[in-house]
């Protein structure tokens, strides 16, 4: 298809392709998974990229045969940290996704993909625990469900969040079980109901949709089915009730889930494994891959991460945001301090005769810092008057951003006001405390 591009856009100098995916490689004994790019053989070139060992691919060897080309280009920082920066590794074969293919080259230094912050699959150990949708991770599964005793309203939201999961999920990711029981040996049949559900027979809610469906009652005993058309068939018994969990991430809050027993889910999808361990990381990660690889050495063992750090790159966006917003208030607090500034010492630089008249009529020292300070803290209480308000009305235009507090949330309200008005009252104590010890005699001589 590009070629047709290509040779239609008699106006461009070049029109290539480009596919990433996340790939599993296998050289030597050792299976990884890998971010790769299926590109054309103009690509390179395209780009000016040479080769720093070997070639990279060209359009005149590498663009004449469909599938006819079965060569691989390793990047720089691959080439370094796989092979140790060895020459040698050009003409060596490896498996990509079990299929034999030949290293021709490696890219120059200093390029990457088009695509740096391209994702990888998220894999967080292996067992015990085993989920179909990893958390946190902003993936979801989630369906329609017909709720035993529940009648729908008319555009009553029935979308719950599913997962697949293994015995002993919860007691690895921390949830406890609040009534009746983990899924045991008794669900651990493989399901066999064409892709519809119909296999699953068991399943456990969280305190959200118990909640939410039942009321104060159990939920115990009661029947749920896919699907929200009348007369939908309830075949899932619900066994337990777990604590409410984050599903998404922090953003989108707590949402109603049904988890099922992995092995009864009867859909295609990849799975997420867990593991609960009381030793660092790093020694964990290096066990597992050699747990799996004990197992099946050619099985891919990638990107594994600890849940916080999952956190981490779910919540990077909002977290720099936060860290620049607080970042330009803090700057705008501090120039406002220093104008505020400014204006006291000015105001007492002018009123310095008045200011030595008044003390050698009897005015006391707190009496002159008081005056100071009242001039700076008036006008700030003006702007408060305006701004709080201001403040309110606006906050719905930032709900949205928010995560764990309300956008009219009193505390935080009344923290910014006591930071204002501690900035306000700090930068009009030093001109405030000069006027203060002003003798009378010069000020009465000062022009």
């Amino acid at each position: 298809m590009y070629q047709d591009y290509q040779r239609k856009a008699a106006a461009f100098s070049y029109v290539f392709c480009r596919y990433g995916a996340p790939l599993s490689v296998s050289i030597g004994g050792r299976t990884e998974r890998v971010n790769a790019e299926l590109v054309s053989g103009n690509y390179f070139q395209a780009l000016g990229v040479r080769a720093a060992v070997g070639r990279v691919f060209t359009p005149e060897l590498d663009d004449r045969e469909y599938k006819g080309h079965p060569y691989v280009v390793l990047n720089y920082p691959y080439w370094v940290t796989r092979f140790a920066a060895d020459p040698s590794v050009v003409g060596r074969k490896m498996l990509v996704n079990d299929y034999p293919m030949t290293i021709v080259g490696v890219s120059a230094e200093g390029f990457v993909e088009l695509d740096p912050a391209n994702g990888t699959g998220v894999l967080f150990g292996l067992a015990p625990a085993l989920a179909m949708v990893p958390i946190l991770a902003g993936g979801e599964w989630d369906s329609n469900m017909s709720v035993e005793g529940h009648v729908a309203h008319d555009g009553e939201d029935m979308q719950v969040f599913m997962n697949g999961i293994s015995p002993g999920y919860f007691d690895t990711m921390g949830v406890r079980l609040v009534e009746g029981r983990d899924f045991d040996a008794r669900d651990q049949s493989l399901g066999a109901g064409g892709n519809d559900g119909s296999s699953i027979k068991v399943a456990i809610v969280n305190r959200e949709f118990a909640t939410h469906f039942f009321g104060n009652r159990s939920a115990l005993g009661r029947h749920i089915g896919f699907g929200g058309k009348p007369g939908t068939k309830l075949p899932i018994e619900i066994v337990g009730v777990t604590d409410n969990s984050l599903y998404e991430g922090p953003r989108d809050g707590v949402h109603r889930q049904v988890f099922v027993p992995f092995l009864e889910a009867d859909f295609p999808a990849s799975v997420a494994f867990y593991v609960r361990t009381s030793v660092d990381s790093k020694t964990m990660f290096a066990a597992v891959r050699r747990e799996v690889a004990k197992l099946d050495p050619a099985m891919p063992v990638y990107a594994m991460k600890t849940v916080d750090n999952q956190l981490d790159e779910t919540l990077g966006t909002e977290r720099l945001i936060a860290m620049l917003s607080a970042a330009f208030g803090a700057l705008a607090t501090l120039l406002a301090a220093m104008g505020i500034y400014g204006v006291m010492a000015f105001v007492v630089s002018r009123r310095t005769k008045e200011i030595g008249l008044r003390m050698a009529l009897g005015a006391q020292r707190g009496e002159e810092v008081w005056m100071v300070v009242k001039e700076a803290l008036l006008p700030l209480a003006a702007d408060l008057a305006i701004g709080i308000p201001a403040a309110y009305w606006a906050s719905r235009y930032v709900a949205s951003q928010l995560f764990g507090v309300k956008p009219t949330d009193g505390a935080t309200l009344g923290v910014a006001v006591t930071i204002l008005g501690a900035c306000a009252l700090g930068a009009s104590l030093i001109p405030a405390r000069k006027a203060s010890v002003i003798d009378p005699m010069t000020a009465l001589r000062y022009e």
